[in-house]
Parts: structure tokens; sequence; C-alpha cells
């Protein structure tokens, strides 16, 4: 199997699928008009076999059943996006298209795209479109046939530069990478704005790995709650970080919160952001005539009954001390005095 090498200047890859369609091995060519057009020749079924090619070529090959494979690789001299536009006639189970850099990684799977409906005699089995962002560098378009499945297949390149001047993120196959003046920037950390949203990027990649609370490289006094790398600026609520909880304010860490706060069925008392372990009577902040009974925090809400607290016993309901009861209480088997809450 050769590779071969399309020379086009220039990692993302979406699939756009077309049409699927079911026939023969029947199959008209010249399906794109194309400068050039480029015959698979066999053996091409490694990475290490070569042709290069201009872009805006159009490759003309056939997929035979079971391993066949055809490899073709192109050379970038600056990033960019390549478009592929696929023709397939490959009957029955179709085929699978695979991008890989020049040493042999995977940057992309497109899966198997097979066939469910009738052959069409203008675009054979299916038709489809990928466009892939790319970085200066080498690269191998792999087609595979699955299975039994074998035909011929037309794929017309195209390409279009990045701006040079260009400054954000980008897709580049299932990752997203930071460009610095049009280059990948490796060295770049922290929190940046893209399509709406805002990102953790590190070592020039958004952090997808990372979930929960992250501290901002750029201000350590600022936190935020994440996602995949993603600030969720639509999540108020406590998070936990480091062991502790904190209160998160759209998608931010917030120490001015003070007060009772409700997460997953429960009631915590948040004190400059963050829950404190606080344990008996714990006066709420934002209503002084409101008391509840905790243990480390989290309100008791189960718990209804006396409660001793700096050497008072209190009545609770529910984990909130009634502070208007009167009337007798049983404890313990027996039988208390309550006074505005409190036993006499």
């Amino acid at each position: 199997m050769n590779i071969k090498r399309l020379k086009i200047s220039g990692m993302a890859l979406a699939l756009s699928a077309g049409m699927m369609f079911a026939s023969t091995d029947v199959m008209t060519m010249n399906v794109f008009a194309a400068d050039e057009v480029v015959t698979d020749s066999e053996p091409n079924n490694t990475l290490v076999e070569a042709q290069e090619f201009s872009i805006g070529a159009m490759i003309e090959g056939r997929l035979g059943a079971y391993s066949d494979k055809d490899c073709y690789s192109f050379e970038l001299d600056k990033a960019g996006t390549v478009t592929l536009d696929i023709t397939s006639y490959i009957d029955t189970f179709g085929y699978y298209l695979e991008l890989y850099t020049s040493d042999g990684e995977l940057v992309y799977n497109l899966g198997s795209l097979w066939n469910s409906l009738k052959y069409d005699t203008k675009v054979g089995f299916r038709k489809d479109q990928c466009t892939i962002h790319l970085n200066a560098g080498s690269y191998c378009i792999m087609m595979l046939a699955h299975g039994q499945s074998y035909g011929k297949y037309v794929i017309k390149t195209s390409f279009t530069g990045d701006d040079e001047n260009y400054t954000g993120i980008k897709p580049v196959g299932d990752e997203f990478w930071y460009y610095t003046n049009g280059k990948h920037d490796t060295d770049k950390y922290g929190f940046v704005a893209y399509e709406g949203g805002y990102f953790l990027v590190a070592n020039g990649k958004v952090a997808t790995d990372v979930n929960g609370i992250a501290i901002d490289p750029d201000n350590p006094l600022r936190s935020y709650y994440c996602s995949g790398g993603q600030v969720q600026n639509q999540y108020s609520g406590l998070a936990q970080y480091d062991g502790a909880w904190f209160m998160v304010t759209k998608g931010v860490m917030d120490a001015t919160v003070k007060g009772f706060i409700t997460y997953d069925t429960g009631l915590f008392y948040v004190g400059a952001g963050q829950v404190q372990g606080v344990n008996g009577l714990a006066q709420d902040p934002n209503n002084s005539s409101v008391w509840y009974f905790c243990s480390e925090g989290q309100v008791q809400l189960d718990y209804t009954g006396l409660a001793l607290y700096d050497g008072k016993w209190f009545y609770i309901v529910k984990g909130r001390f009634q502070n208007q009861y009167n009337g007798n209480v049983q404890h313990d088997g027996k039988t208390f005095r309550v006074v505005n809450g409190m036993i006499q």
C-alpha cells in the first residue's frame, strides 16, 4: 500500500456524514473536477510507503475485502483546514477512514462508515465530507475495508490556511489546542474564552481531565468550578475541593457567601464561602431568630428532641431550634418542662 503524500500547507476532525446508499462494484470516475488525479497502486498497505501530491488533487482508489488498506500521506508547511470530499462505491459494510501522524500515532478514527440504503448512480453507496484542522507537519490518511466490503472510492482534497496572527483555542482532532500568532503554544497555562465558554488551558491544550474546582493560574485568589476543563457558569451551589466544601456562584468560588445553603437534599452552614465544621446550635447569620442543630456543619434534619449545647438543653424539631415552644417534652423516658424552647 502506498502512502500518497499530499503537498499541503497547514487537529479537529468533524465528519459531516452525507447520504448512505447500496450497489454492485460499478463506478463512474471523475466525480469531482480536479487539476490532478492520483490513482493508488499496490502495494500500499503500510504507512511507510508514500506518494506525494499537491492539495487539490483527486485520489481514486479501490479496496479489496478484509485486510486491504490504502494509505496517503501529506505534508503541511503551515496550519490550516483540510477538506476531504469522499464518494464511496464500497459495498455491504463500507469502510473506515483514519488519520495518523507520520510516526504512526492515531490522530482520529471516523469509525465504520457503513451502508444501509440503496445504491445511487450519482453518489454510489454514500457521500461524506471530512473537515480536518491540522498543524504544520506530516500526516497519513488510511482507508480500510470493513469486513467483506470491497469497491472503489474517490477523495477530493482541498485546503484553507490559518490566519498566521490567530491567537486562541482551536479544535484539533478530539482535543482543543491553544495558538499564539498561529502557532501551537505549549507554554500556555490559564483560563481562556472560546465560543461563549471559559476553559482551562494547560500545556497548550484544554485540560479536559479537570473536573471540580480549579485555581486560576493568573489569579490565585480566584477559583472556578469546571467540568471537562470548562467553567460551569450556570452552576451555583456547593463543590468539594481538597477534602472541603466551598460555595460556587455561577461557576466561580464565592467567599462572600454566609448562611445556610441547601445542597443535595441537605442544609449546610457556610461561612466565608466554605462549609464550617460546626457542632451543636448555630445561628443563621441572615436571620438572628433562627438557630439550627448541626453536626460537622450539616443541619440534622432528621433529628427531633432535646440537644445539649453550652451547658443548656434546647428543644429541636427536624434540626431547627424551637424558640417559640412552651410545653412538656419527652426525652430519654422523662418529661421536661420547656419554656421558649429551653429546659427550665
